[in-house]
């Protein structure tokens, strides 16, 4: 199968920083791509994002050298790994108090992919003309959406929808990790976003741009314009991947 990405990544226009970070690998076998969205108002947001990050570099040479470890296992412990990073880190440096970060991680090989998440950045499939995302916000209105208490339109728009239930890193300990493993067929894409640019772009909106026959390049670079022409205050991350 063949894998090609593009990446764009742009400050918000209320921000003094911007507080995401990305990353792209490649291995023998496998790609990890990855979208980390330091917490807002917090401080060191930018630095519990790229902690996060940088703690994935060789992540894909230990899986090649230990084949028989599951992937979805160890991708998860990876996850419980950067939080203790994040909270070494925020111990040695009292001005980095409750700093975290959302994380969302995908590798592809073979036929599968394999997905990790924590917080609200998102990672999207589409296959068959059909967006379907993968998965699910570790937020507040979520969880009130999830239990009846709210719809999906209402969730949208109540103030305060942005906060967050989990996050790796800050003083509270990480208690969940969603993960999931999907068998992928050549011709689907996919995308990994800060809600800097889904809070921005409708569902709608984001499955029309990844169904035309733009290449990555092109897509992401649509996706960011359409996510600043929307107002773009918060710092915005996409990663575009499509398998031939």
């Amino acid at each position: 199968m063949q894998i090609q990405y593009a990446v764009r990544s742009a400050i918000g226009s209320r921000r003094g920083n911007n507080e995401d970070c990305y990353r792209v690998d490649m291995g023998s076998d496998r790609m990890l791509f990855a979208v980390a969205d330091g917490m807002g108002g917090h401080p060191c947001g930018e630095v519990a994002s790229m902690i996060a990050c940088e703690a994935l570099a060789g992540f894909l040479d230990k899986l090649s050298e230990n084949p028989r470890m599951g992937l979805q296992t160890v991708l998860k412990e990876i996850f419980f790994d950067i939080d203790e990073q994040i909270k070494r880190n925020m111990r040695k440096n009292p001005g980095c108090l409750h700093m975290g970060t959302t994380l969302s991680v995908m590798v592809l090989g073979g036929d599968q992919a394999v997905v990790a998440h924590v917080g609200d950045t998102r990672i999207y499939c589409l296959r068959d003309e059909k967006l379907q995302l993968l998965t699910t916000d570790h937020t507040f209105v979520q969880e009130m959406v999830e239990k009846g208490a709210l719809t999906a339109e209402m969730g949208a728009t109540v103030p305060h929808r942005n906060v967050l239930t989990h996050v790796v890193g800050t003083d509270e300990p990480l208690e969940v990790v969603f993960s999931r493993t999907l068998d992928i067929i050549p011709g689907d894409r996919f995308l990994l976003s800060s809600d800097g640019l889904h809070d921005s772009v409708s569902f709608h909106d984001i499955e029309q741009m990844m169904q035309t026959e733009a290449d990555c390049e092109e897509t992401a670079e649509r996706l960011l314009a359409s996510a600043i022409a929307h107002g773009g205050h918060d710092d915005i991350t996409c990663i575009i991947v499509h398998t031939t």
